[in-house]
């Protein structure tokens, strides 16, 4: 698997996720966000995070608020 180097200090800027998917695992949630590195153009990467439930929640809450608003400004364009 690649390795993901963070540099500098926070917050830490990712390039644009090419895909994502979330399962569950136990009581958490894993997160992983697929992006494209200059060492490796022809396969995503893998950015692999464990959520914990509450975590997870939060982030499903934030999601259900921002995406309409994304969606809208999108359609402006």
């Amino acid at each position: 698997m690649g390795e993901v180097t963070f540099t500098d200090g926070p917050p830490y800027e990712l390039r644009a996720v090419q895909d994502a998917e979330a399962k569950a695992v136990g009581t958490s949630v894993e997160l992983a966000l697929f992006v494209t590195v200059p060492e490796r153009p022809l396969a995503a990467v893998p950015i692999m995070v464990a959520l914990p439930l509450a975590v997870a929640r939060k982030l499903l809450d934030q999601f259900q608020t921002v995406i309409p608003i994304a969606s809208a400004a999108g359609r402006q364009q």
